[in-house]
């Protein structure tokens, strides 16, 4: 089944620590190329986020970032530097006899307590919630991978109808044929005779032969219709393909523009054209492939 490149998912989990929020955004790239925002506390997850992920997709710029919201209720405990304290209160008392104050009334508790590092905050530790990370990872990858094969399928269906279309061109141009070839004959034996130039019936018509060889577009369609052929198979497959159907795509231009360039007759030259913009049409489509 086809694949699109594009898509977006956001995925979200919620426990009594908190919130988690995954969002995947893929668009299309050569080659496969990851990109992890996570918090600090689940860095160490990206090596087997890495994993995950590759085993799912193939080709795209994947663009993975998760968000961690936890429940203010059991977010932080705080504590009270002891050692530090004690310390504290301790020179405030020398400095109080050394100005001859009374001790008393010297020591204000908040005073201390917004001294640095006298309070203590020791943030939750959420190492219970990283196979959570890791489960809701692989839900997002399969839902992307549900939007794209969806999209795939749309695409499918869209190069299926050109190549179609391209089916009905060529044999519009094969139905021509035979009238070009024939007024090709005629038009070069009448210029035999008007520029003078006497040839044995055998000679003439052997250049003819040769001049209607040059011009005869038969080899180039047969090798369309095999890479239309080929292209419908390859549209089928399971398997990532859009490299191969990128490739397709150059072999298909090439074939009509040696069509082109063979015969230029105005029967057959606005089928050439609608053959060039099907398959301009199948190539921007094809980009965004798998």
């Amino acid at each position: 089944m086809l694949k699109s490149m594009t898509g977006f998912i956001k995925k979200e989990f919620s426990s009594e620590n908190g919130q988690l929020c995954f969002e995947i955004r893929s668009v299309n790239h050569r080659y496969l190329e990851p990109s992890f925002r996570l918090p600090e506390s689940f860095r160490d997850l990206e090596p087997l986020l890495r994993d995950q992920l590759s085993k799912k997709i193939q080709r795209g710029k994947i663009d993975c970032t998760l968000r961690f919201t936890p429940n203010e209720s059991n977010n932080t405990n705080i504590t009270v530097n002891k050692k530090l304290m004690d310390q504290l209160i301790l020179l405030s008392h020398s400095i109080a006899d050394k100005i001859s104050t009374q001790k008393q009334g010297m020591i204000n508790p908040t005073d201390i307590l917004r001294v640095p590092h006298v309070l203590q905050v020791i943030e939750q530790d959420h190492h219970l919630l990283k196979p959570a990370v890791l489960r809701l990872f692989q839900e997002a990858l399969c839902d992307l991978n549900l939007i794209r094969e969806k999209e795939g399928a749309a695409l499918q269906k869209l190069l299926q109808s050109r190549l179609h279309k391209m089916i009905s061109e060529l044999k519009k141009i094969s139905s021509h044929l035979p009238k070009i070839l024939a007024e090709q004959k005629k038009i070069m034996r009448t210029r035999f005779k008007e520029l003078k130039i006497e040839l044995e019936l055998a000679r003439l018509e052997q250049e003819i032969l040769l001049f209607i060889q040059k011009t005869d577009v038969a080899e180039e369609i047969d090798r369309l219709k095999f890479h239309i052929d080929e292209t419908f198979q390859i549209l089928e497959s399971k398997k990532p393909c859009g490299r191969r159907l990128d490739f397709l795509m150059q072999e298909l231009n090439r074939e009509v523009n040696t069509m082109g360039s063979k015969i230029s007759h105005k029967k057959v030259t606005s089928q050439v054209v609608e053959l060039k913009v099907l398959i301009e049409q199948m190539r921007e489509q094809i980009q965004n492939i798998e």
